[in-house]
């Protein structure tokens, strides 16, 4: 099976298109946990709010910066959950000016797959600096070609690779579904060998 990186299409065709931002604390003062939803656990709570930082026509699928959020309609969110049942969870968003239902698709599957040798990829220093996150010694710091094993994956039809968890994969299968769904708005870099 191949496998896909998900992304925000950033053409110059879609300069006319919605772009989401979300507000650095929520309602109740309380800062973000902006990495949340890269970490691949449950991350339920009450609708999160986000809101237009650029006017224009709306897409289904955003991928909110800096930390690329997968925020979608419901339509599109039903979608991938229908496939993928136990590998995501839909969260509730609330969008200033935007009407419809929106989610955020937080996928929960990480998955060890990284293909290392066919892979572009800069690493952390082995032996990081006392005051430096220890956490991260040779793990990846950027990715400029990501390739996975697609015999680690299973029967998984979205996940996060371990260690670049900032990168959403989904499978062919869901691939065709988004693509005979005409959703505008989005990419596929195959990522599989």
């Amino acid at each position: 099976m191949k496998y896909f990186a998900l992304t925000q299409n950033f053409t110059a065709e879609m300069a006319h298109y919605c772009r989401l931002s979300i507000p650095s604390k929520l309602p109740e003062g309380v800062w973000w946990d902006v990495w949340a939803f890269t970490k691949c656990s449950p991350a339920k709570a009450p609708p999160y709010p986000f809101f237009v930082r650029k006017q224009g026509i709306e897409l289904e699928v955003n991928f909110v910066p800096p930390w690329e959020i997968p925020v979608m309609s419901r339509r599109v969110a039903e979608l991938v959950q229908k496939i993928a049942p136990s590998d995501v969870e839909r969260i509730p968003v609330e969008i200033t000016d935007v009407s419809g239902e929106w989610q955020i698709l937080n996928v929960l599957t990480c998955i060890d797959c990284i293909d290392h040798s066919a892979s572009h990829i800069d690493y952390y220093p082995a032996e990081m600096m006392p005051w430096e996150d220890q956490t991260k010694a040779g793990k990846p710091r950027g990715v400029r070609r990501l390739v996975i094993n697609g015999d680690s994956v299973g029967n998984h039809h979205v996940f996060r690779p371990r260690d670049w968890t900032v990168t959403l994969v989904v499978s062919e299968q869901i691939r065709a579904a988004l693509t005979d769904a005409s959703i505008e708005g989005i990419r596929f870099i195959e990522v599989s060998q």
